[in-house]
Order: structure tokens, then sequence, then C-alpha cells
């Protein structure tokens, strides 16, 4: 089970063993927004759970 590689208007950085984003099922993943787009100050990684990401992607870089 993987969460999905693409985030809305941002990127995945590396995951909390400094590696890339795999996406996996329980990783815990880094995050930036494109230019012109605010990370909330409240979500710093995602984490990746059986039904997808646990935070809502339509709300992390707007």
């Amino acid at each position: 089970i993987t969460c999905p590689k693409e985030i809305p208007n941002g990127v995945l950085l590396k995951d909390s063993n400094g590696q890339q984003c795999s996406a996996a099922l329980g990783s815990r993943c880094g995050f930036a927004c494109n230019n012109g787009f605010v990370k909330p100050i409240t979500v710093n990684n995602l984490h990746c759970l059986l039904d997808g990401w646990a935070e809502d992607l339509q709300t992390l870089c707007t």
C-alpha cells in the first residue's frame, strides 16, 4: 500500500530516515509548497495510512 506521490501545489521531500519519500504505508514524509503557495504552520510531515495520507492534501499548499 502506498499513498499518492504527488500533492497539489507541492512536492514530497525526504522521509524520517533521510531517504527519498517512498509514500509507503506508515511512512512520514516532509513536503514543500511550490512558489506562490503557502505551507500551513501546523503541518510539517505527511503520514501515510491505509486509506491515504492522514492530512487533507487540499489544504496543504494554498
